[in-house]
Formats: C-alpha cells, sequence, structure tokens
C-alpha cells in the first residue's frame, strides 16, 4: 500500500495556534516538491540520509560530553 502525504486540516477556531499556521505554511514548498516523488524514492531517500550522516545528539547531551581540560 503506498503511503501519500495530505495537508493537516486547519480549524477555524479562537484555540487555534498561529505558530502552527506559520510552520505549515513553511513547509508548504516541501509538500508541493514532495507530490513529484513517489513514496518509495521518499523512503530510499529518508533511508539513505540516515545511514550516510550520524544521529545529532540533543544540545544539552552535547555540552556534558564535550572535552573538558
Amino acid at each position: 500500500m503506498a503511503r501519500c502525504i495530505s495537508p493537516a486540516r486547519l480549524a477555524q477556531t479562537a484555540a487555534d495556534t498561529p505558530w502552527f499556521k506559520d510552520l505549515y505554511d513553511l513547509f508548504a514548498p516541501v509538500r508541493e516538491e514532495a507530490q513529484e516523488h513517489s513514496a518509495e524514492e521518499i523512503d530510499r531517500a529518508v533511508a539513505s540520509a540516515r545511514t550516510t550522516r550520524p544521529a545529532r545528539q540533543p544540545a544539552d547531551r552535547q555540552s556534558s560530553t564535550a572535552y573538558k581540560p
């Protein structure tokens, strides 16, 4: 079964948070570009990126493991 990317439903109530809509709008170009690729292509790209880049540590972990003379 193929997965697809679908837009989130944006409710128009006073409870909506402006930062979420801003974030959603910010990623509009990414969603549009992703529609040009199949789910398999996206899965392969994500898998490749995960195997070629080391996992990032949270900032607080990085500072606690930093070298201290």
